[in-house]
């Protein structure tokens, strides 16, 4: 017996898998990987995940981990794929196979979509500022207020809302920069808008049908004291989402009455349809060929680049 031993520290919403070679390991098939078991619940710190496999002796085994989490409206034993380790390889498989996960390493890469569908609601200044206000005095007042938008998905089916919790995925945010790109959990409190970033809400279900994603907007004063003062708020409903992407304005309002909308430009991820094409193995090499010798072609308007030869 084998026993796959490694430190993570994970929220409890999430969770390791095991995929691999080997029949037992789920021959690269991530429906049938192995679910990893934690040694406490306490997610504030290094947690031991570990599971036991009857593959002791085998040679030439190559695997991964893979963080998890279940999805709203899923069916026991349903998750969605989070980010993918590195694939590691040993020549003989011993008793004991362990370590620490650094799931912030560059070798991690973003997730896979099995049944789950992805969402993207970004929000930016592309085509202009994208929250238009009927009242004046809803701007904010100095150069370090700021408005504060929190995306929460509900699943109307099962009543329930999406967030921080081990049946659902959370509402995470992509913020890219100038230079950089973060991705964070929004938090309880959403996330402050700067007009020079493009903030993408993204989360994952099964079932877009019964999706309503409900958006909040506030105003602070950008003081210590965080003093914050409600805009409004308005639902994206199924009905918005007509197509694969798209740009629609949300209708926000405050005490029953309008207060202004929010330009809302979405896109949604879904995943292979055939079974059979969700192989981990070699993705990467299937997926992303490595180009060959390129070619210089010049720049329109300032001659041959090649001296006589003209492409």
């Amino acid at each position: 017996m084998t026993v796959f031993s490694v430190q993570a520290k994970l929220p409890s919403h999430q969770y390791l898998r095991l995929l691999g070679n080997l029949e037992k390991l789920g021959k690269w098939s991530p429906f049938d990987s192995l679910e990893l078991q934690p040694s406490s619940a306490d997610c504030s710190s290094l947690r031991t995940w570990s599971v036991n496999v009857d593959i002791t002796g085998e040679k030439n085994v190559s695997f991964r981990y893979f963080i998890c989490e279940n999805v709203i409206g899923s069916a026991q034993n349903a998750f969605s794929i989070i980010k993918c380790g590195p694939c590691l390889e040993l020549p003989v498989l011993d008793e004991m196979v362990g370590g620490i996960l650094d799931i912030n390493d560059p070798t991690w890469c973003d997730g896979w979509l099995l049944s789950d569908i992805e969402v993207y609601l970004n929000i930016h200044d592309a085509s202009g500022f994208p929250i238009n206000l009927f009242k004046g005095d809803c701007s904010p007042d100095s150069e370090t207020g700021k408005y504060v938008i929190k995306v929460m998905a509900m699943d109307m089916d099962k009543g329930q809302r999406c967030f921080s919790c081990r049946n659902a995925s959370n509402v995470n945010v992509k913020i890219v920069g100038e230079y950089n790109c973060t991705v964070e959990n929004q938090g309880e409190s959403g996330v402050s808008y700067d007009p020079s970033k493009h903030y993408s809400f993204v989360t994952r279900v099964l079932d877009s049908k019964h999706m309503v994603f409900k958006v909040e907007i506030y105003l602070t004063d950008g003081t210590s004291e965080g003093k914050i003062k409600t805009i409004g708020k308005g639902f994206i409903q199924p009905i918005d989402l007509k197509s694969s992407c798209g740009i629609i304005d949300v209708g926000l309002v405050h005490k029953e009455s309008p207060v202004g909308s929010l330009q809302v430009e979405y896109l949604i991820i879904k995943p292979l349809e055939d079974k059979f094409l969700h192989n981990i193995e070699d993705w990467t090499d299937r997926n992303w060929q490595n180009a060959g010798r390129t070619l210089h072609m010049g720049h329109r308007g300032c001659g041959s680049t090649f001296g006589s030869g003209r492409y």
